[in-house]
């Protein structure tokens, strides 16, 4: 291990002086970063749902909107997952479709594409970046726990963070089942999540007490997190973290069964499931 990795002691610049200022100001940055998270939670906890739903339209209002992300196509790991647990042809409904480059690399793929996207910009940008390139698709504005579904899929898709962006266990199991009767036989659900070891328990009482108060209309779980620094600063992004057994747990609830589980280089991870019985 590196010496400078190694030493217990911490780090101050020579010079008595410099070296008490310095480790004065380190400790107050520290805890005004901790006051900013606190601060962050308990406003988070005033939000109502619809509040919720308009903030998380404006925060992917113009993700990755642009021709060239567009034209980045899947990435490998992507393609990787998508070759090996999914059917070789057949329907795909993408949750949280974006500005189209999942569903135009899918469609590359040989598959029949249909998209659900929260954010009605992206609807419109995707809808012009799939006719520019001849590829026929049903992309339609709402959210995957309310939007009506029609017909039968041969494979579902949930899109990085989409499944970690629905609001409460219930809801999820409960949009799962849904999807679950909209399976064609031998169907599979390919779940992105946002994984993590230990969520904060500190932050989900601060937005928890917050809400009470407030009387938002919900209450907040654990593993429930916000953000202030994401793609609009002025906007909460809100998320769910999860751990190893969370959404096996949550899938099983809605009579799915766990096939495989992949593991991204990042934060997320990926679960592939189907129907008991298939």
């Amino acid at each position: 291990m590196s010496p400078v990795l190694d030493n217990p002691r911490p780090f101050r610049p020579a010079g008595r002086l410099r070296a008490s200022l310095y480790a004065a100001l380190w400790r107050l940055s520290a805890m005004l970063a901790r006051a900013s998270t606190a601060c962050a939670c308990l406003a988070a906890g005033l939000l109502r749902r619809d509040d919720l739903r308009a903030a998380m339209q404006r925060q992917f209002s113009d993700f990755g909107a642009s021709p060239d992300e567009v034209d980045e196509g899947l990435n490998p790991f992507e393609v990787r997952v998508y070759t090996k647990w999914l059917p070789p042809s057949g329907r795909v409904l993408l949750v949280g479709s974006g500005a189209g480059r999942d569903l135009i690399g899918l469609a590359r793929l040989g598959y029949a594409v249909a998209g659900i996207e929260q954010a009605p910009d992206l609807v419109d940008a995707s809808r012009g970046h799939l006719a520019r390139r001849g590829i026929t698709a049903c992309v339609r504005t709402g959210f995957v726990e309310a939007i009506e579904i029609e017909g039968e899929y041969d494979a579902v898709i949930f899109a990085p963070s989409c499944y970690s962006n629905m609001r409460s266990s219930e809801v999820r199991v409960a949009t799962l089942r849904r999807l679950r009767t909209h399976l064609a036989p031998g169907g599979r659900i390919v779940i992105n999540y946002i994984a993590t070891g230990s969520p904060s328990r500190l932050a989900t009482t601060l937005v928890r007490v917050s809400a009470a108060i407030a009387m938002a209309g919900w209450r907040p779980e654990a593993g429930d997190s916000f953000s202030f620094r994401r793609l609009a600063p002025d906007v909460p992004y809100f998320f769910h973290t999860f751990l190893p057994a969370d959404v096996a747990r949550e899938c099983a609830s809605a009579g799915l069964r766990p096939i495989g589980e992949e593991c991204p280089p990042d934060r997320s991870h990926c679960i592939v499931v189907q129907k008991d019985g298939d």
